[in-house]
Parts: structure tokens; C-alpha cells; sequence
């Protein structure tokens, strides 16, 4: 448990951040599995930490089902931690979070918006926008950071398909 740590505030902020945030990407990947299997690879916890590099553990603080207002805390390895919000939770379909908190004061917005298109014959496109407000040395670093994010992220996709594809449906 982290009780008795600081916990840096984040503002949580409704779908229309996605738009308006000062940072924005978008990376898009054909996923070979069903939307609905998609989420259930989302609400595995263990899962996380098999397509994005440094997530150590995942923990769900709310009960499934899932919903708007779903909490979930994740570790990174350094120590770092980020206290999300869902603010969009359509099963099969998006899916969309916002840090309410972190343990390092890095934003004072960030948020992730998983949009899902079903292709048929378990498949689908997955539309992943991350979105923030950067401050102190994470604003100043952002002329370094930015032009990877793109191949950072598309990488990010490539993996969870690549992970989608070893635990597909039968």
C-alpha cells in the first residue's frame, strides 16, 4: 500500500480534453482479436506490463464491473506511480482515463483515450490518444520527448498486438 506517500494532484478533466490538451498523439493499430476480448485484455491487470515497457503492476481499487469512475493505480518501475480516473468506460467500444494523481509532479493534466472499431472476424482498429499538460522539467525536456512519442507509441501497439495475438481466442 502506498498510504503515507505524497501524492501530487492532477486535475481529471471530461472527454473534451482530448482535443484541448497542450500535448496531444494519436497512434492507430489493427489488433487481432475481438473488441470484447480487446477489454478483456484491458481489465487483466497482469497485462499491461507485457506491452508497455516499464509498467510494473497494475492494480485495479474498484470492483468489475468497470464503469465511468473507475479507479486503478499503476507502478512503474523507479518508484514512479499514477492514480487514474476513468472518465469513459463503453465495453467493446472506449474506453478513456485521466490521472487524478501522481507520485512526481510531471503534468497537471494527462489523460488516455482507447477508441475501438470492430473490423469483423475478430479484429479490430485501435485508436490510442495520450494527451497532456507538461510542467517543470518535463515541460522542458518536451523538444526531446515529442518527436519519439510517435514511434514510442506505434511500437507500444505493435506489442500489445503482437501480445493480443499469443492469447487470441481459440
Amino acid at each position: 500500500s502506498d498510504s503515507g506517500l505524497p501524492i501530487v494532484a492532477c486535475t481529471v478533466s471530461d472527454l473534451d480534453y482530448f482535443t484541448q490538451a497542450a500535448v496531444r498523439f494519436t497512434t492507430t493499430q489493427r489488433i487481432p482479436i475481438s473488441p470484447e476480448h480487446l477489454f478483456t485484455v484491458f481489465e487483466d491487470p497482469d497485462s499491461w506490463a507485457q506491452w508497455v515497457l516499464g509498467i510494473k503492476r497494475v492494480e485495479w481499487t474498484s470492483q468489475q464491473p468497470f464503469t465511468v469512475r473507475t479507479t486503478r493505480t499503476v507502478y512503474f518501475r523507479g518508484g514512479l506511480r499514477f492514480y487514474e480516473e476513468f472518465i469513459a468506460w463503453d465495453r467493446g467500444r472506449e474506453m478513456a482515463f485521466m490521472f487524478s494523481g501522481t507520485s512526481t509532479l510531471l503534468c497537471t493534466h494527462f489523460g488516455e483515450r482507447y477508441v475501438v472499431t470492430n473490423l469483423g472476424k475478430n479484429a479490430c482498429e485501435l485508436s490510442w490518444t495520450l494527451a497532456y499538460d507538461p510542467v517543470g522539467a518535463f515541460a522542458t525536456l518536451q523538444p526531446l520527448i515529442q518527436p519519439l512519442m510517435p514511434i514510442v507509441l506505434s511500437a507500444y501497439l505493435r506489442r500489445l498486438a503482437r501480445y493480443c495475438r499469443r492469447v487470441a481466442e481459440p
